[in-house]
């Protein structure tokens, strides 16, 4: 099996698995629970939670934990806008965002109101800058922008956008879409005031994920319920997978510093044989994440090669697996200005840190398949 569909979801690494299976037997207490087995159960949970915090220099009553990414997203951007919702209802994105981000804001501008700004990119996913600091007004109250874009691995430049909206608006947030990028580039709170990130991605467990904010920022809850996690997420949490959420991120961030120049290289040298052995476009940014690769195979739908490299054991994805049950077109290349001819023949492979480059030799040796079905 060659498994190159790492931006989807990671195996969940072997000491997580063990560790797990060594908690269940005891650790099945409702964290809530007002007895000792609940309190010891909580005070893990909480351990894991400082460890977090502590990394990014927060209050660990602002690490928040989740069902997963989208969820987080859903609280970071719903929970401060109804937060504000006296204040301004202008907020700033753009369209090659993640639909956790672009469907929540659309429920915003249905549901309340909100105007929504969105930016235009290039083609390789970037902003122009001096048409976010256009588009900012005294009074926008939420900018939303993700780190890494985990279609094309285009990189946002968070320091440079954070500054524009500190200079241009009064109150405005800058909420961070973190999954693709933690444990795969440098990445710091101070460029962000609240972000979100998935456990899955970095070799936990799925159905687990986290929001960080800043002090100052005030939310709403999204689901409600109890007062789990400050009030902002009702609902019994799943206990084991957030007592290892510490571990899991911590571990996830030495591994990209030990990998980060291997990773870089291994980014290189796939794009390198894909132009070199293949009639393929290169679409993702190769100054960007260099966990990415994605390219479009002109003439041919994405699920063709799918198929044909499924049959041999090797997996990859077209787009974001949480758009996958769709049939159209990455709406990322749209909105990169690919035509739709074009977009329906993407394909992504993601990398971890285990990725080899035995993996992409064996995934090119698959993909001379492909060219059966050219037309």
């Amino acid at each position: 099996m060659i498994y190159l569909d790492h931006a989807s979801s990671s195996q969940v690494e072997p000491q997580f698995i063990k560790a797990a299976q060594s908690m269940l037997p005891d650790f099945f207490a409702n964290p809530n629970s007002q007895h000792m087995l609940g309190y010891e159960v909580n005070s893990k949970i909480d351990a894991s939670r400082k460890q977090i915090a502590q990394h990014f220099k927060v209050r660990p009553q602002d690490v928040i934990f989740t069902g997963s990414g989208s969820e987080a997203m859903n609280l970071a951007i719903k929970g401060v806008a109804l937060a504000n919702l006296n204040h301004s209802k202008h907020i700033i994105s753009v369209k090659t965002e993640h639909h956790s981000v672009l469907n929540s804001l659309e429920y915003l501008k249905q549901y309340h109101d909100f105007e929504i700004s969105y930016l235009e990119v290039d083609q390789v996913g970037h902003v122009d800058l001096d048409k976010l600091k256009t588009a900012l007004r005294p009074n926008t109250s939420m900018v939303v922008m993700m780190a890494v874009n985990n279609e094309i691995a285009t990189i946002h430049p968070l320091e440079k956008i954070h500054q524009l909206i500190k200079q241009n608006t009064r109150q405005a947030v800058l909420v961070v879409d973190a999954v693709a990028a933690i444990g795969k580039i440098d990445f710091n709170l101070i460029h962000g005031d609240v972000i979100g990130m998935s456990a899955h991605k970095l070799g936990g467990f799925a159905g687990s994920g986290c929001l960080i904010k800043k002090q100052h920022v005030l939310m709403e809850p999204v689901i409600h319920g109890g007062q789990q996690e400050q009030g902002l997420r009702g609902g019994t949490p799943f206990a084991i997978a957030n007592i290892l959420w510490g571990a899991v991120f911590e571990n996830a961030l030495v591994k990209q510093k030990e990998h980060k120049q291997s990773m870089a290289a291994l980014r290189d040298y796939a794009i390198a044989q894909l132009r070199t052995q293949f009639d393929v476009t290169i679409v993702s940014d190769s100054k960007g994440s260099p966990y990415i690769v994605s390219f479009i195979q002109k003439g041919m739908h994405s699920s063709v090669i799918l198929n044909t490299l499924s049959m041999q054991g090797v997996y990859v994805s077209s787009h974001s697996a949480c758009a996958s049950q769709s049939q159209a077109p990455s709406h990322v290349l749209l909105a990169c200005h690919y035509p739709k001819t074009l977009a329906q023949g993407m394909i992504r492979i993601s990398f971890n840190y285990k990725t080899t480059q035995a993996d992409i030799d064996g995934f090119l040796k698959a993909y001379q398949k492909v060219k059966m079905y050219e037309k």
